[in-house]
């Protein structure tokens, strides 16, 4: 009885066999990954469309007075005009080419397409409306870009905007003030942990905490005005 014929196993860059039985060699894996990682980023780079405008949040204080500001607003004490005002938020235009700008109460504003200077000068004009400022070190602030698109949502840290509808624009922006108050908020419970970290520590210790009933008070008095 004849041996069958000696057949070469493929290598590990090669897999298959053509109806002969012979093996038929395709391109390394390695070569289609790098293949497929390059065509990634083309795709990539052609979904990301160029920058209609730009997209400003700042968390200056603890709240903004809306109703003396939309007062000086609407006295024309300030170069912006005052478009629509809710409970919570004044929408405005400001500077001459009537840029979008949303005055939050819980401290934030956003602003569309505006320049350092006119986002400075906003803060400035934000100043005597505000109760319990921030530092300059401890505020935050977040830019983004917008294009217009088809699809509404925030990719790659770009906004999508369907239409140039104001509620749509206050949607995007309501989030972003939400998101910049949440830094200060995570910044100062940090800061609030770093500050009392001697106290758990010297429960762990020694079980007694190194505080007179006064200091304690104190550090019960700061959380509390924190949370407010």
């Amino acid at each position: 009885m004849s041996s069958a014929p000696y057949q070469q196993m493929p290598d590990s860059d090669y897999e298959g066999y053509s109806d002969s039985g012979q093996h038929q060699p395709k391109r390394p894996l390695r070569n289609a990954k790098k293949r497929a990682d390059i065509q990634q980023t083309i795709r990539e780079q052609n979904e990301r469309p160029e920058p209609s405008g730009t997209v400003w949040t700042s968390c200056i204080g603890n709240l903004i007075q809306l109703e003396k500001l939309s007062e000086v607003i609407k006295k024309q004490k300030l170069n912006i005009r005052v478009e629509r005002i809710f409970s919570e938020v004044v929408f405005a235009r400001a500077f001459e080419r009537g840029k979008y700008v949303f005055f939050f109460r819980f401290g934030s504003v956003v602003g569309w397409d505006l320049t350092t200077a006119e986002q400075q000068q906003i803060k400035q004009s934000l100043v005597p409306y505000v109760e319990k400022p921030l530092g300059k070190e401890d505020i935050e602030e977040d830019d983004m870009n917008y294009v217009w698109s088809d699809k509404r949502q925030i990719r790659k840290d770009t906004i999508h905007l369907v239409t140039s509808d104001s509620f749509e624009r206050l949607a995007y922006s309501y989030g972003l003030a939400q998101s910049v108050k949440l830094s200060v908020f995570e910044n100062l419970v940090d800061t609030t942990i770093e500050s009392t970290r001697n106290i758990p520590e010297g429960l762990m210790t020694s079980g007694k905490i190194r505080l007179s009933r006064e200091d304690i008070s104190r550090k019960i008095g700061q959380l509390f005005v924190q949370r407010c």
